[in-house]
């Protein structure tokens, strides 16, 4: 080889430089060259698109595997000299079936789907039977490797729209959390202040069937006077609410839980004379309006 030739062939003209395959008899290879190691590359069909893909440029025309044929690749050198033909190393005396190893027919076998060792390696025929059968598997493989791209992709997909979903969820329950720690807050919060207690009671019972049962008395009776009374700490909080005229009162219990937002209004007693009461429970601290009670 010349000093103006920068390229050494590095594997023997039977051999796939990308897919390390041995091709058969007959079977195209292209040379291409390694711009980054100024090497010329012996590939095979199935292969052509990767040597491409990685910046590899045709070295020459396709020659066919011919027996011990050597591989011509025109090489261009530097300069303005001829270009110099390199040759490939003489390829292997193609293996018959008959001369495989055990693994090698097994594995040819489950490619094929034929017994290899009945093969006869003088008849041509059966040999580009093989040949033919063989390539056929090689063509559905890059079919399959082609599919298995979109696939993987949708796959990919798929798992990215998951976990979309999934960080939707947790950012979800995370200001359902926040939500939650602040009404624990602001609970805590009003549980300190009876008067405000006292306002959540009136307001549980205003959005009570009791207010309209109240409401149809008032209308006969007049306004009574309403004594709202905080029973101090407790879960459920404990609000009395007593209502009184002339002739009658009414007293309900006002349960109240504000860390679970929870509220009930029970009727606790009646009767027909207030002075049954004491005292401090006929003293008016909340007033009576059509819309329901509030604290004054």
């Amino acid at each position: 080889m010349s000093d103006e030739s920068h390229a050494t062939i590095s594997r023997t003209a039977s051999d796939c430089a990308i897919c390390r395959r041995s091709v058969l008899v007959g079977e195209p290879l292209t040379p291409f060259s390694d711009p980054r190691s100024d090497r010329v590359m012996a590939v095979c069909g199935l292969c052509r698109d990767s040597a491409v893909a990685r910046g590899w440029t045709h070295a020459g025309e396709p020659v066919r595997r011919r027996g011990s044929a050597r591989l011509r690749v025109e090489h261009v050198g530097g300069g303005d000299g001829p270009s110099t033909p390199l040759a490939l190393a003489p390829a292997p005396q193609s293996q018959s079936p008959a001369e495989m190893s055990a693994p090698q027919v097994a594995i040819l076998e489950r490619a094929i789907g034929l017994d290899a060792r009945h093969v006869d390696a003088g008849d041509d025929s059966a040999l580009r039977a093989l040949q033919d059968r063989v390539r056929r598997q090689q063509l559905e493989l890059e079919h399959l490797r082609r599919e298995l791209h979109p696939a993987r992709r949708a796959e990919e997909q798929r798992i990215a729209e998951r976990q979309q979903a999934q960080l939707r969820e947790l950012r979800a329950e995370l200001a359902d959390r926040e939500r939650r720690i602040e009404q624990l807050q602001r609970a805590r919060h009003d549980e300190t202040s009876p008067m405000r207690m006292s306002a959540h009671a009136l307001a549980a019972f205003n959005q009570s069937r009791d207010l309209e049962r109240m409401a149809r008395i008032a209308r006969t009776l007049g306004d009574p006077v309403v004594n709202v009374h905080d029973e101090g700490p407790g879960i459920p909080r404990r609000v009395r609410i007593t209502l009184s005229w002339d002739i009658a009162w009414y007293e309900f219990m006002v349960k109240l839980d504000l860390g679970m937002g929870r509220a009930s209004v029970h009727e606790t007693g009646t009767g027909g004379d207030p002075t049954q009461l004491p005292l401090e429970l006929r003293r008016a601290n909340a007033g009576w309006s059509d819309s329901g009670l509030k604290l004054t």
